[in-house]
């Protein structure tokens, strides 16, 4: 098992007799675990997930000392020491603060400014050019976690007990990393920018869906194909004007053919569908009959 000291320092005058309230700081700690998970999952999915101790403070601030480790048993560690796959697992933890580290430094490198380009290298940096024409090189892996949500909302709520009064500053270095510090001025310059709706490709298909509730009010109705209950906003017109007119009435067991279209978003609180019927094909009536089994009397 890997392991890798991890110091968190914050400052302050509010820091004077060495305490800090748990509120603002147990959420601080779980944040930068969360932090330091998202990197992993973003750059080593399959790896055995990073967990975080804490140890101690000291008086006049407030110090957290933590030991990082990539969580295995006893036995699978010796096998890696064996193989030498514990080296690499401490090199993944240096890697995680120095990625951790970038994205701080990014953060503050690009507050107010625009991004004109970005250049891949063969090497794996990239020279990102913003808006007053200065250009930064960095690992392509720092700039992945600046534009990370998950990354950039937890090292947000890492920063926020510098929002505190009296709370001036927090630093994060290691015996393997230069250490870096925010202090309270930039705190709002980490405050994470919402994610962009991004829209996959519609998908159009012919099914059955059974009629559960009509909706004129809002336009959707509710329906279902069986497993699941969604509502769906009906775009056949014709259709409509039949139902307004009284000219199609329904059952409750009632189920209409028809050509529904799916559309997708990836959103910042994950998948997101809306269902929409551009044609309703054909309107089965529910409480089928059962057809009676006749015996033939026909008689040779």
């Amino acid at each position: 098992m890997a392991k890798l000291d991890f110091t968190v320092h914050y400052t302050g005058s509010a820091l004077d007799e060495g305490r800090m309230p748990i509120r603002d700081l147990a959420p601080a700690l779980l944040a930068l675990s969360e932090t330091f998970q998202a990197i992993q999952e973003m750059e080593n999915p399959d790896e055995p997930a990073i967990s975080a101790d804490i140890q101690a403070t000291s008086k006049g601030s407030f110090i957290v000392n933590i030991i990082l480790a990539n969580g295995q048993d006893i036995f699978q560690g010796a096998v890696d020491l064996l193989s030498g796959k514990g080296s690499s697992a401490l090199i993944n933890l240096i890697t995680y603060i120095e990625i951790f580290k970038g994205a701080i430094g990014l953060v503050i490198a690009l507050h107010n400014h625009k991004i004109k380009k970005v250049d891949d290298s063969s090497d794996g940096n990239v020279t990102i050019k913003i808006d007053d024409d200065t250009t930064i090189t960095i690992p392509a892996s720092q700039l992945r976690a600046y534009r990370n949500i998950e990354v950039r909302k937890s090292i947000e709520n890492v920063v926020k007990p510098l929002k505190q009064p009296g709370i001036d500053g927090v630093s994060f270095s290691s015996t393997k990393v230069e250490e870096v510090s925010i202090s309270s001025d930039e705190v709002q310059m980490f405050d994470a920018p919402e994610a962009k709706d991004e829209s996959l490709t519609p998908t159009v298909a012919e099914l059955y869906l059974q009629l559960v509730s009509v909706a004129f009010e809002h336009g959707k109705w509710k329906f279902s194909d069986g497993s699941n209950q969604f509502y769906a906003k009906i775009e056949d017109e014709p259709f409509l004007k039949n139902v307004e007119k009284n000219e199609v009435q329904f059952g409750s067991t009632d189920s209409l053919k028809v050509r529904l279209r799916t559309e997708q978003k990836i959103t910042d609180s994950g998948l997101r569908a809306e269902y929409f019927i551009e044609k309703v094909l054909e309107h089965r009536k529910g409480a089928r009959q059962l057809e009676l089994d006749f015996e033939n009397d026909d008689k040779e």
